[in-house]
């Protein structure tokens, strides 16, 4: 990921895939995202959108 984000060019020159480690961090990041605040949130959405008795 240093090597993509601070050449790109000399990265891509050193057979490096410059989409991968972009994608694979987005992928990382958006998994922690939804484990550490949709996980707590998700009492709240079940409530909403089940009937109330």
């Amino acid at each position: 990921m240093r090597v993509v984000s601070a050449d790109p060019d000399a990265a891509a020159l050193m057979g490096i895939n410059i989409n991968h480690p972009i994608s694979f961090t987005f992928a990382i990041g958006s998994t922690l995202f939804v484990v550490c605040l949709g996980e707590p949130l998700l009492p709240f959405v079940i409530m909403k959108l089940l009937p109330n008795p």
